[in-house]
């Protein structure tokens, strides 16, 4: 397998992953065995864990089918790719959408902005360390109400004015302007 074929199993494994509900941190597990103990230790993992119901049978099926593929430093380097795009094969699409929104919501906030007299405002779109994703909104000048508070108002706008965004997973961030 070529390096590029790595990174592209990589991300087909997280993408799968993701899809049959597979914990991130079994896709460490599963590079740690592949580097250190083998093989063997490899398929004996997955059997375990799939018995113990910590992954589906199918995803199970595929991963040992591609350990046999590979020498287990690259299986284990795949497996590691896969544990790295996890959370963006998870959260990718919710960040499309929000892109896809961003003018929208940017004058949604900057209405905001004008009416408490906080400058300009600016957005960003960013993946949360513990998973999920936010919107960043700073503005100019400080805040006479609470973070939580202005966050909350801004998120309930975003929900009720754009229809797609209503049952979409985000959350708002009340950044501090940068000095």
């Amino acid at each position: 397998m070529s390096e590029m074929d790595v990174y592209s199993e990589g991300e087909r494994i997280a993408k799968l992953a993701v899809e049959k509900n597979v914990a991130r941190e079994q896709l460490r597990n599963i590079a740690i065995y592949a580097k250190s103990e083998g093989a063997n230790a490899v398929r004996y993992l997955i059997r375990r864990q799939v018995s113990r119901n910590r992954m589906p049978f199918e995803f199970g099926k595929e991963i040992e089918r591609l350990s046999n593929m590979v020498d287990p430093s690259i299986f284990s380097k795949m497996m590691l790719i896969a544990y790295d795009l996890y959370n963006w094969s998870k959260y990718e699409p919710i960040a499309s959408t929000l892109f896809r929104h961003i003018e929208s919501i940017g004058s949604l906030v900057q209405v905001y902005a004008s009416r408490e007299q906080l400058g300009e405002a600016k957005i960003s779109i960013r993946f949360k360390k513990e998973g999920g994703m936010q919107l960043e909104v700073t503005f100019d000048k400080s805040l006479r109400r609470p973070p939580k508070e202005v966050a909350s108002f801004i998120e309930r706008s975003i929900r009720e004015k754009i229809a797609n965004l209503k049952n979409v997973p985000f959350e708002i961030w009340i950044g501090r302007k940068e000095e």
